[in-house]
């Protein structure tokens, strides 16, 4: 089915376009595997801590486990992933990698953090395409589930079947403005370290939680669209922001 080989294409995509782009940008700017090799694990790190956190708060109810979210539990979702990415990298710039205390050198870290992010997304991606194209061409009275979860795998792999062709590439487009979103936020924090100025990093906890809040509730409110398109905008304030940092104090110049 066509839709199949478009999935494996933006899949494949997904995660090979950041390799890509560390390794072109390695040649490029002289980056060293260890920054970008930390900033990987800033994000596993943080993960340790975000996704316990949140099964705590589902379990007492502070956010929900079915769709749709109220704003407030989007909120609240994009808060818990600010707080720990943010902290996380706040820490590791710290207490770390100090010697990462320039613009290019941030580029390199926020890299890793958000290229593992979309690495695993696109491996977690192709397992369930490899499930999909299997419920596809089995048949599915033969698993031997109850009536409700049959019924529900059914509507699975019809809604899979049905959507248009283009759905998957909103998954790249996704993945691309937050790893640009992750350049942003690395900038923040570090600039936050080098001016001793806490405001920076809850600027970069408040950023991660809006786009993280905007992306949840206008997807499951409004549409794909609307909340890509949202994305879109926040993100090119964030890559102006980037850009902007090479002339301040990460430039090694006054601001």
């Amino acid at each position: 089915m066509l839709i199949n080989v478009i999935t494996a294409i933006c899949m494949a995509t997904i995660v090979l376009a950041p390799i890509v782009v560390i390794i072109w940008g390695g040649r490029r700017f002289d980056w060293r595997v260890r920054w970008i090799g930390v900033g990987a694990l800033t994000f596993i790190g943080s993960q340790v801590i975000h996704l316990p956190l949140n099964a705590v708060l589902a379990n007492f109810d502070i956010i929900g486990q079915t769709a749709p979210l109220s704003a407030q539990e989007a909120i609240t979702l994009g808060l818990t992933a600010g707080l720990c990415e943010e902290l996380m990298r706040a820490a590791v710039l710290t207490w770390w990698v100090t010697e990462i205390r320039d613009h290019n050198k941030a580029s390199a870290y926020g890299l890793g953090h958000g290229g593992i992010e979309a690495v695993i997304i696109g491996v977690l991606g192709v397992f369930t395409l490899i499930n999909m194209i299997a419920l596809q061409t089995m048949d599915l009275n033969a698993l031997g589930l109850t009536p409700e979860l049959l019924d529900q795998v059914k509507a699975q792999v019809a809604a899979y079947n049905s959507q248009p062709w283009w759905q998957p590439s909103i998954a790249v487009f996704e993945r691309v403005m937050a790893m640009v979103n992750h350049l942003f936020m690395t900038v923040l924090v570090l600039t936050g370290l080098m001016r001793r100025q806490w405001g920076w990093i809850a600027a970069a906890v408040i950023w991660h939680t809006m786009i993280n809040a905007v992306a949840v509730w206008l997807n499951q409110h409004h549409g794909v669209i609307a909340a890509e398109g949202a994305l879109a905008v926040m993100t090119a304030g964030a890559a102006y922001g980037w850009w902007r940092a090479r002339t301040g104090v990460l430039s090694g110049t006054p601001s």
